[in-house]
């Protein structure tokens, strides 16, 4: 026969886990994250990318120049002026910013 502690206990062990399951669930899709990184000054505005206008080469600030070792997040203007197309090798006066 079973006891009714034993019966309780597992009630409030499934009901636990059901409220911890959904609080943390209604919190990732509430944006809680996302709000909390703007409120700390994190969230930066998006960086423009830069299309070369003689190869097509695109120059995406998310992603750097790695073979130029120019880290990831790095704007297309604060690039130094030496900085060049990896495919074609013009300067920074040959690229477009893209819409």
């Amino acid at each position: 026969m079973k006891n009714i502690w034993d019966t309780l206990s597992r009630r409030q062990f499934i009901k636990s886990a059901a409220l911890t399951f959904f609080g943390l669930l209604s919190f990732i899709l509430s944006g809680l994250p996302e709000r909390a990184r703007a409120q700390s000054g994190t969230d930066a505005p998006a960086m423009s990318k830069y299309i070369c206008e003689i190869c097509g080469y695109i120059y995406d600030p998310e992603k750097g120049d790695p073979s130029a070792g120019i880290p990831a997040g790095t704007s297309f203007e604060k690039l130094p002026d030496s900085w060049r197309c990896p495919i074609c090798g013009v300067d920074k006066t040959m690229f477009k910013k893209m819409n």
